[in-house]
């Protein structure tokens, strides 16, 4: 028969390859075959001769799986016509075959099975079958080559090794599967139907897996769903932005805390040291009123006495009998007249120093005024080294001022006739030396300008 004649020539073509002695031997022996529903076989396959089937088909057909990429592979020579979920298909192709109209055209005809389970490895899968038609004959299906898609093979390692919990939906219009892809390519099948989170149904895509034009019209859509899974969720989710914009946040409320706290603190001693310069205003400014007065008193007083005393001595003078009973001398007149003088004019400096602390509170409030006045230079000298007599009495020095008075006794100076006064008494303070063996002190002025 044609069938012994097709399993002779396979088994011969087996043999020409190089092929396993063991290729399409079933428990029965060599040749075509279908699943053994009688259970007759342990390998629970039967041999197929006439081609029936159960499942309804058009006719008795035979259509062996004759070639596998698999030298030897369990499936060869399995009846592809034997099951429903490929002979509807096979009977699909020829019908759109059938159904061409222009014999020097192939139709396009391909067929995607629903899913199915292949008979070498377990899991849901799908068969692409592609028809042959002969050269000389485009229209005559005769064949077709078909291309397996294991779904579970199909997913391992189609993203990237850190990915985890990523949920993958196939589904046909019949059937559906759930996987999930773990984290180093790995995949699992979770089970049939669809089994994703549907918490997660917002970030949900799809896409159609196997869109052809096929004349087919048994041929399955594939599409694929994918969902991330709270395990996906974890592993791109992490706290550490939270935690660096927080430090980061803290670094800048803190510094500027510190800013505010900086600048409190110089306003504050600013505020301090404005009050403590406010302090010593008013207190070099009531001080020196409060000595300056008493000083002013003591001024006046010596002024009156001196007054006095010269009025007493002129009265002597004119009249022989002293009212009073007094009846000093010249010498002793002079004396005491020089000691008040020396008093008051050291008074008057005083009261000039004074008047020079407040110039200097003038000065840092930026409210003194400086005036150019006239000054008997040689007037000035002369009554510096008068101020130095009485330390030179009580020394026993005889000090004595030596210069030639010219005609013009002023000079000019910007100040006060005060300041100038005790510029000159620093000087001879500074370069008199009152020793007690030296008998004579002579103060020299010269004419430099």
């Amino acid at each position: 028969s044609e069938r012994e004649a097709y399993e002779d020539h396979l088994q011969q073509v087996y043999q020409i390859e190089g092929r396993p002695n063991h290729t399409g031997v079933q428990d029965f022996g060599f040749g075509i075959w279908k699943p053994d529903t009688n259970n007759t076989y342990e390998d629970g396959r039967a041999p197929d001769i006439t081609g029936e089937n159960t499942w309804g088909g058009e006719d008795p057909r035979l259509t062996v799986l004759s070639l596998h990429n698999v030298p030897d592979s369990s499936s060869l020579l399995y009846n592809l016509y034997s099951e429903e979920d490929r002979g509807i298909h096979v009977d699909s192709m020829n019908a759109c075959a059938n159904e061409n109209t222009d014999p020097n055209v192939s139709p396009s005809c391909a067929v995607f099975t629903d899913m199915l389970e292949l008979k070498i490895r377990p899991g849901p899968a799908g068969l692409l079958f592609q028809p042959v038609f002969p050269a000389n004959d485009p229209s005559k299906f005769v064949g077709f080559a078909t291309t397996s898609l294991h779904w579970e093979e199909a997913l391992t390692n189609i993203v990237p090794d850190y990915v985890n919990g990523l949920t993958c939906v196939i589904s046909t219009a019949t059937a559906t599967f759930t996987y999930e892809l773990r984290r180093g390519g790995a995949v699992e099948l979770i089970g049939p139907g669809d089994l994703h989170d549907p918490r997660y149904n917002q970030y949900s895509k799809s896409v159609i897996l196997n869109d052809i034009e096929t004349g087919s019209s048994t041929s399955a859509v594939y599409v694929l769903t994918v969902y991330p899974s709270q395990a996906m969720f974890a592993t791109f989710s992490t706290n550490s932005p939270l935690a660096v914009a927080l430090a980061f946040t803290g670094v800048i409320f803190l510094c500027t805390l510190l800013f505010f706290l900086y600048d409190f603190l110089m306003r504050h001693e600013a505020e301090q040291r404005k009050l403590i310069l406010d302090m010593k205003r008013r207190f070099v400014r009531f001080i020196s009123h409060e000595i300056r007065t008493p000083l002013n008193t003591v001024c006046v007083g010596l002024e009156l006495l001196e007054r006095e005393l010269r009025k007493d001595t002129s009265k002597a003078k004119e009249q022989e009998d002293n009212i009073a009973g007094f009846s000093p001398t010249n010498d002793d007149v002079d004396f005491w007249h020089n000691v008040t003088v020396d008093v008051r004019e050291n008074a008057m400096i005083a009261v000039s120093i004074l008047n020079d602390m407040l110039n200097y509170d003038k000065l840092e409030t930026k409210s003194l005024e400086i005036e150019t006045e006239e000054v008997n230079v040689w007037g000035l000298i002369d009554q510096t080294v008068h101020q130095f007599q009485l330390q030179a009495i009580n020394r026993e020095v005889d000090m004595k001022l030596t210069f030639e008075k010219p005609k013009t006794l002023l000079g000019s100076s910007a100040g006060t006739a005060d300041s100038s006064d005790r510029s000159s008494n620093h000087q001879v303070d500074e370069n008199a030396d009152f020793d007690p063996e030296c008998s004579q002190l002579c103060v020299v002025g010269d004419d430099v300008r």
